[in-house]
């Protein structure tokens, strides 16, 4: 295939701009490996005195593939990263839940004996250190556990918000798909969420064509889920209205104004103006406004006053 620059394998993507070197000189246009055990290269920026001051939010892979795990400590690796002033972490792998079933991920531990879980709550512990948020994503609905869900009660620093791909509606599709899950069990899942953590923000993925399907069919689909999503986000986030909420301040993409954060479950608020303070720091807000992919808000003021985490500015807010 001439118009294909390179074939590389999730194991070997921490080489990818050294492969796309090789093949655009000519070297070998496929690089992947099927081994069952592999060490990758740990990432960790540079920390050096002369080094920049790293991002509040950090994103950790836990894994390579959908069973195939990373062979370094996880913990160390975001132990690190909250000494260095990170204050928000993601754990990111294509289906985080599964961590721990197919290899043994900790020293001195069988397979299955250390799952997903039981990292959350390991890593959880570094809330001490100065951690104040946890997110995670992916999951999968079919290893979604009891003592998963629970987690959202019992950890402290662990977002209510969690992405759940559906995929489809229809338990017939599904089966196709070979999700090994159905549409009951997927609103089994949601409503055990809700009693759990009832303030938690879902979102999902859903699939609009699948083969066999005409294209006309797929294309009056996508339409109308676009619409019917155009009209429940903005529905859902109009609830927010009045609300006080605590946002982590973020600059904005084109501009190092703190004009906008984002709140536990991971809506974006933009400010009416920007904040003297540093990005990572956590203020409360009243939101003002909604849109359809964003919530306004104005910052609380004059009866309660806290410092911000880096000790830089003052902030005043309402009680909540």
């Amino acid at each position: 295939m001439p118009h294909v620059t390179l074939v590389i394998g999730t194991q070997n993507i921490y080489q990818l701009v050294s492969a796309l070197q090789h093949a655009e000189q000519g070297g070998s246009r496929v690089i992947t490996s099927l081994a069952d055990s592999y060490d990758i290269p740990r990432f960790l920026p540079n920390f050096s005195a002369d080094s920049p001051a790293p991002p509040f939010r950090k994103f950790i892979t836990i894994m390579q593939g959908c069973n195939n795990f990373c062979s370094y400590c996880v913990i160390d690796e975001a132990r690190v990263l909250v000494e260095n002033g990170v204050k928000e972490l993601t754990l990111l792998g294509q289906n985080v839940n599964s961590y721990g079933k197919t290899n043994s991920v900790v020293l001195g531990k069988k397979r299955g004996e250390y799952g997903f879980a039981r990292l959350l709550g390991d890593v959880a512990e570094l809330a001490d250190q100065g951690l104040q948020r946890l997110r995670f994503t992916t999951s999968n609905p079919k290893d979604l556990t009891d003592e998963l869900i629970a987690c959202f009660a019992d950890i402290d620093i662990l977002c209510p918000q969690l992405h759940l791909p559906v995929q489809a509606g229809s338990d017939r599709v599904l089966k196709r798909m070979n999700r090994r899950y159905s549409i009951a069990d997927y609103l089994e899942l949601v409503d055990k969420l809700h009693k759990v953590c009832p303030a938690i923000a879902l979102t999902t993925d859903i699939i609009v064509g699948f083969p066999g399907e005409p294209e006309e069919v797929k294309s009056a689909r996508l339409t109308r889920f676009q619409q019917r999503q155009d009209e429940i986000s903005l529905e859902r986030n109009r609830e927010y209205i009045g609300k006080v909420q605590k946002i982590m301040l973020e600059p904005e993409l084109d501009s190092a104004l703190l004009s906008r954060g984002r709140t536990e479950s991971n809506h974006i608020v933009h400010l009416q103006q920007p904040v003297a303070a540093v990005p990572g720091d956590i203020i409360a807000v009243k939101i003002t406004g909604a849109g359809q992919h964003s919530l306004q808000g104005s910052v609380m003021e004059n009866n309660n006053t806290e410092y911000s985490a880096a000790g830089r500015e003052l902030l005043q807010y309402d009680t909540i």
